[in-house]
């Protein structure tokens, strides 16, 4: 049985979540980035992330495909080009929310962070 775990530092401290059982590496680890992408749109007020940094074996077009598969880029989450995907916080449409990738064709490291668009 194969899970996903890792640590979310914020400045009250660390949160940790874990997915196991038997849904794949994979499923789970989409599942945890679109649940952060819904639930920091559900915040009344955005926090802001410095950094969520995760590594995984997923993909950057096995993430566009589930993405659009489940209606994400319609609804509130933009590609952008060279692997970067911006959402924006209801109540303040300058807050985002970027994830963003970096892969080496073995794994891919992942990233969020949030805050202020300036321009």
């Amino acid at each position: 049985m194969l899970g996903f775990h890792g640590f979310l530092r914020v400045s009250s401290g660390y949160y940790s979540y874990h997915c196991s059982g038997y849904v794949p590496v994979y499923q789970c680890c989409f599942w945890k980035i679109f649940e952060n992408l819904r639930d920091w749109r559900a915040l009344t007020c955005p926090w802001m992330i410095r950094s969520i940094t995760f590594n995984t074996t997923v993909t950057i077009s096995e993430f566009r495909t589930v993405a659009g598969r489940a209606g994400l880029f319609a609804a509130a989450l933009t590609d952008i080009p060279y692997c970067r995907f911006r959402t924006y916080h209801p109540a303040d449409p300058n807050a985002k929310l970027e994830l963003s990738c970096y892969g080496n064709g073995i794994a891919t490291q992942w990233c969020i962070r949030s805050g202020y668009l300036t321009s």
